[in-house]
């Protein structure tokens, strides 16, 4: 009996590791529809008007969150793959941080 149960388990957490490795991600759906080259741009090209304000960017499956991560910050510089970020560092001050567009998820008014 005790067996059974923990070839269950074993079972269950296998499959579930096999789905988590398997499943696309929707940056993998995107490039599969060829959908991210316009996407890139349009968001370039909020990001260019945005220059100097500040806003919050989140970010595609940034390490092991699931939400994704937030950065919050001054947009400084933008081109067509990175935009360069002032962000306030943990000791005070600022610091630059560079940012692949492609992995931007989305943009909130900060």
């Amino acid at each position: 009996m005790e067996y059974t149960v923990f070839a269950m388990v074993c079972a269950t957490f296998g499959i579930a590791v096999y789905i988590m490795a398997v499943m696309p991600t929707k940056k993998d759906v995107r490039k599969l529809l060829g959908v991210s080259e316009p996407r890139e741009a349009e968001l370039g090209r909020i990001l260019r008007e945005r220059i100097g304000t500040s806003c919050e960017l989140v970010v595609y499956e940034a390490g092991i969150t699931a939400g994704g991560m937030r950065l919050s910050g001054t947009v400084r510089d933008v081109d067509d793959e990175w935009v360069l970020m002032e962000c306030a560092g943990k000791k005070g001050g600022t610091q630059l941080k560079a940012l692949r567009i492609s992995l931007i998820e989305g943009i909130e008014q900060g």
